[in-house]
């Protein structure tokens, strides 16, 4: 999970740099850093940007606003040592050829979850405007404002997941939400800033999968929006120039729009794999000729009664056995298949068939039909056995047959299970992986809710 913060433009207009009217693409007039002095202590501070509303004292701790006419001290800063920042203020960030500078820094708690918190940096180039480098869980993004709004309210109440338009015509899908205090901050920043302060927050992932996030930040009444995206552990060593230590390899982090890319990729493997292995399955049960058909009546089956002969190439048999009668009964048989007065194959077959009616609505369970695979050898003629009995309702002592028996034979037949086998798995692949992703939303609207 990661959390972006959306942050104040540092621009008075709201920019990312300033911009001409006359002379575009000359060089920004250099800043001269202001000198001040803390009213709390008397300690003499540097301000880098022209822009900072709000400045931590190193020495004592205050913050102090810059706003006013006069220094103010607003509050404390906090204390830095348990919010374990991976760059300190002064530190350089190199970014696009160009050296940043940390100048801010700040700590975020949702839900008072000290340990769990979210770290943002405050980058500052003074030709090329600020950035915001934000960390949560050890994973970082990097973004910077935008005038590009939304077509809807980003804050109205939604699920993870849902899809959301910004007029720029690109299409996001909503990450989390959620409320954060400010619990620390140090350096400089463009807005009045204290202990205590809360963000509204709405994060979405770019649809397409590019890997992009697009934010949106609500203080009091006002709302800002940032578009950025994620920083590896590799290139977060690359642009300041510290180790594995500092920014160690977490593996691959998918946002909320790429992991419903891969879950329906998924998912549309499996239902393609459902539909072929269903496909296949009935072909298969399908396959075969007709060598031979012949009805056998209940009252003979009490002794053993053989078929008529019919003649089989090797191969594999399919043999489809009927009870048509079957009615609130059952019927248990012993069949064989015989070649020269000797059982080559032999099989037990169960069938039943129930049926009513129960509040008002019909059911029925059980089947008039059922079929054996047998694997034969030798081209010869064979004949089948039969004998056995059954009973009606739940009686289970055995009886005079409920029905006739009816039996088809078919050479040239395909053994099916295996078809059916794997559309059974892939259907139960395809429900796992539902049920798995239908968690996974629901996972994070559930924190979000909390």
């Amino acid at each position: 999970m990661s959390r972006n913060v959306a942050h104040e433009s540092i621009e008075s207009g709201g920019g990312l740099g300033d911009r001409f009217a006359l002379g575009a693409g000359r060089k920004r007039p250099e800043y001269k850093p202001l000198d001040i002095h803390c009213p709390n202590c008397g300690a003499g501070l540097t301000v880098v940007t022209e822009r900072a509303q709000t400045v931590s004292c190193q020495y004592c701790g205050s913050l102090l606003d810059l706003s006013e006419t006069e220094l103010q001290v607003v509050g404390a800063k906090g204390d830095d040592a348990q919010w374990r920042f991976a760059l300190r203020v002064g530190d350089s960030f190199r970014h696009k050829g160009a050296r940043y500078e940390v100048i801010g820094r700040l700590a975020w708690v949702e839900d008072g979850e000290t340990w769990d918190p979210t770290r943002d940096y405050l980058l500052w180039n003074p030709r090329r405007g600020p950035l915001w480098l934000s960390e949560y869980a050890g994973r970082y993004t990097l973004s910077v404002a935008t005038h590009v709004m939304p077509t809807s309210d980003p804050f109205v109440d939604g699920d993870p997941g849902d899809a959301m338009e910004t007029y720029d015509n690109r299409k996001w899908v909503l990450e989390e939400t959620g409320r954060m205090t400010l619990s620390y901050v140090d350096g400089a920043l463009p807005w009045k800033a204290r202990i205590g302060n809360w963000v509204q927050y709405a994060e979405f992932a770019d649809k397409s999968g590019s890997g992009e996030f697009y934010e949106a930040e609500k203080r009091s009444k006002e709302i800002e929006y940032g578009i950025g995206h994620r920083v590896s552990p590799q290139e977060m060593r690359r642009c300041t120039g510290k180790d594995e230590k500092v920014f160690p390899d977490l593996g691959e982090h998918l946002d909320a729009a790429q992991k419903m890319r891969r879950f329906k990729m998924a998912m549309a493997a499996m239902i393609a794999g459902l539909i072929v292995n269903a496909v296949l399955f009935g072909l298969v049960m399908g396959k075969g000729s007709l060598v031979h058909e012949e009805s056998v009546a209940a009252s003979r089956l009490a002794g053993e009664v053989m078929t008529n002969e019919f003649h089989l190439r090797p191969g594999v048999v399919k043999v489809k056995i009927s009870a048509p009668q079957l009615n609130n009964d059952w019927l248990a048989l012993n069949i064989g298949l015989v070649r020269d007065e000797m059982l080559v194959h032999a099989d037990d077959v169960d069938m039943e068939y129930y049926h009513g009616i129960e509040g008002g609505e019909s059911w029925s369970e059980g089947s008039h039909s059922t079929t054996k695979y047998w694997r034969i050898d030798r081209t010869a003629d064979y004949r089948i056995m039969f004998q056995g009995g059954g009973n009606s309702g739940v009686n289970e002592t055995m009886g005079r047959a409920p029905s006739d028996v009816g039996v088809r034979i078919y050479q040239g037949a395909m053994v099916p299970w295996w078809f059916l086998a794997s559309t059974i798995f892939c259907g139960a692949l395809l429900l796992l992986y539902g049920v798995s992703y239908a968690s996974w939303r629901g996972h994070i609207e559930e924190e979000d809710d909390d």
